[in-house]
């Protein structure tokens, strides 16, 4: 059983990862005890202060049965999951199955949780059907490819049980910041001098700063009328690819060569790795779901509904937060140039 310190107790899966880090830090900040829980752990070297950490697979039952660190828990925050795989199987295994464990745990062995805060995502709704209608919590989700329909699965499970558990699920759209390995790619890319683009040049997507995402939810952990509900979290400014590698190379006087791979060639290349993947046993990069998932036009989504139940609105312009992130890359020696 956790000590009785007279702080909040706060759980957070997926603790190690990009967005699990910084809500951490929130965390610590606002006085919580956190009890981080991850496949790995840091050598004891780099634990930070203030953390108790549990190397955990939430995929494997008993090993939360074991976790001595639970009836005292007052907040879970459930960030982990997998955004690669090959089959549908896989994603379930990785982002179902731990949500129903939790789930499971949380209400077994939570007699004081306050608050249950799944973090989704955007690909468990879909894409929006045009520019001026981005989706919102009360359009009938139509997920693309695997990773979003399990997600969709874990939401869904969570709904279910929203009448024993004070449920909140988070849909971010497209994170980045400081920590992210993912936009790191397109950062080494353009510092390269080449602005390549998958044929979604023109495509348009709703973005959000990691520190706005963690923000919201925080203020959806803390406010009673967030119980039971859905959130997408994300800046309202749509934003082309086109504007965002703009965004990411302004100012910085390096000439680019411009290339945008046609869409039929991508798919064609698409075939081949969904075959060296189901060979090697590793997904590629390019792959069939990928390619689903950009084909839509429209990767926007609303935060109006965040707004008008926590007061939630994103401080960061995208612009500068692209920037930062860049110079951030660069200090930590992740990016050579910038």
């Amino acid at each position: 059983m956790i000590k009785e310190t007279g702080k909040p107790v706060s759980l957070v899966t997926g603790a190690g990862g990009f967005i699990g880090k910084n809500l951490c830090d929130k965390l610590l900040r606002m006085g919580h005890q956190v009890h981080a829980v991850d496949l790995t752990i840091p050598k004891e070297g780099e634990r930070q202060d203030g953390i108790i950490y549990h190397q955990t697979d939430c995929r494997k039952r008993w090993e939360l049965d074991f976790l001595p660190e639970l009836e005292n828990v007052n907040y879970i925050f459930h960030l982990a999951g997998v955004t690669k795989g090959i089959t549908l199987r896989q994603f379930r295994e990785g982002n179902l199955l731990p949500t129903l464990h939790l789930l499971r745990t949380a209400r077994n062995r939570c007699p004081t949780l306050k608050r249950f805060l799944l973090i989704s995502s955007q690909a468990a709704a879909g894409p929006a059907p045009r520019l001026e209608r981005p989706i919102g919590e009360s359009d009938i989700p139509q997920p693309i490819g695997y990773y979003g329909e399990s997600k969709l699965a874990a939401e869904r499970a969570c709904l279910r049980r929203s009448h024993r558990l004070p449920v909140t699920i988070i849909r971010p759209a497209a994170v980045y910041g400081p920590g992210d390995r993912d936009f790191l790619a397109l950062y080494k890319m353009l510092s390269s001098g080449i602005d390549l683009c998958w044929g979604n040049r023109d495509s348009y997507l709703s973005l959000i700063h990691v520190d706005d995402l963690t923000d919201g939810i925080l203020a959806a952990a803390l406010n009673s009328r967030a119980a039971g509900k859905i959130y997408f979290m994300t800046h309202d400014i749509p934003l082309t690819w086109r504007q965002i590698h703009r965004m990411i190379t302004e100012g910085k006087n390096r000439r680019t060569v411009q290339l945008n791979i046609p869409r039929s060639l991508v798919e064609f290349l698409a075939i081949f790795g969904d075959g060296i993947s189901w060979v090697s046993g590793r997904p590629l990069l390019i792959n069939r779901q990928k390619v689903n998932l950009s084909r839509p036009r429209y990767w926007l989504c609303s935060g109006t509904e965040a707004e008008r139940d926590l007061g939630f609105t994103p401080r960061i312009d995208p612009a500068e937060g692209l920037r930062a992130t860049g110079d951030w890359y660069q200090a930590q020696g992740w990016l050579l140039k910038y």
